[in-house]
């Protein structure tokens, strides 16, 4: 289907505003559940009565909140789903996590950790997880399985901008769209209506995909540590870290050289990598073997 042109603002969401972006080419409007509390009730339904969808952004944690891990996110997803039963949001509809900072390959264990428990609980709620930030994190918590949807924050300067792709519902920073509202906006655009939902129809659920291919890799035999000398699946390693290292943007993952040999730098990489893919970091690689817990995982994510 062809983009869907939408704004979201943090200031009150008036007739007026929806009838002259809707007659500028508006599909949708986004506000916020919490912090700012302009998606209310009535907001919905003056959005919805006029034809166009909503996107739900939640804010109402703070900033900064996503960094405090898995016992936050659990807590916020129950206080999401009160709010958005309250303003008559269906079930199955998504509510965005907005994580409004750029944030780095450091703080990526905590988001993962946040976001996880976000996801589990707001699904148990009847909700569908989405999360909104930089172009890099859109596409790691995606991956993890902790967003059906995402949305990459405006600004080009900001972390994995323009090397995935794989976002939803892009925005961008001032009245790109020219919607000429009176009130301070950023516009948007969706690729699809999957994040979005109106109160006179069902939320928009996922097209069945198929099955994707196993992308697990060259297969490992024997494991990687430090000490491993003139190694290929060292060698294998260190490529495919300093190739990640690039597309994520995360200096920390890249080993310095691809030479074969598990060294100091090559372990600082692993244990980098393992922390940013929320799995144990001690920095050893083994190949997968039933017998033993988490076998195999970091050898897994190298490939996904």
């Amino acid at each position: 289907m062809s983009d869907i042109y939408g704004y979201d603002t943090d200031s009150t969401i008036t007739e007026a505003d929806v009838a002259r972006a809707k007659v500028e080419g508006a599909g949708y409007v986004a506000g916020y559940l919490g912090e700012h509390r302009n998606l209310t009730a009535a907001a919905a339904k003056i959005i919805s009565d006029a034809g166009l969808k909503i996107l739900s952004f939640s804010e109402n944690h703070g900033t900064r909140r996503m960094l405090q891990g898995a016992a936050a996110g659990s807590g916020d997803a129950a206080a999401d789903a009160a709010l958005a039963r309250a303003i008559g949001m269906p079930s199955g509809s998504c509510i965005f996590a907005a994580d409004d900072e750029d944030t780095t390959a450091e703080e990526q264990p905590a988001v993962l950790r946040y976001m996880g428990a976000y996801a589990r609980a707001l699904r148990a709620l009847g909700y569908r997880p989405a999360y909104y930030g930089n172009e890099a994190m859109c596409h790691v918590v995606r991956a993890s399985g902790f967003a059906d949807a995402t949305c990459r924050a405006g600004g080009s300067g900001m972390r994995g901008y323009g090397q995935f792709g794989d976002y939803d519902i892009s925005q961008d920073v001032g009245d790109k769209h020219h919607f000429n509202l009176r009130v301070s906006i950023d516009s948007e655009t969706a690729r699809d209506a999957l994040g979005l939902w109106s109160l006179s129809e069902p939320a928009p659920q996922p097209s069945p995909q198929p099955t994707p291919r196993p992308t697990e890799g060259p297969t490992l035999d024997h494991t990687l540590e430090y000490g491993v000398a003139n190694d290929d699946s060292v060698r294998l390693m260190q490529q495919r870290l300093t190739d990640l290292a690039g597309a994520f943007s995360t200096p920390s993952w890249d080993p310095k050289g691809v030479d074969g040999d598990f060294g100091a730098d090559t372990l600082a990489a692993v244990k980098a990598f393992q922390i940013g893919r929320y799995l144990i970091s001690d920095g050893v690689v083994m190949p997968a073997d039933p017998a033993v817990p988490h076998s195999g995982e970091t050898w897994k994510a190298l490939w996904k």
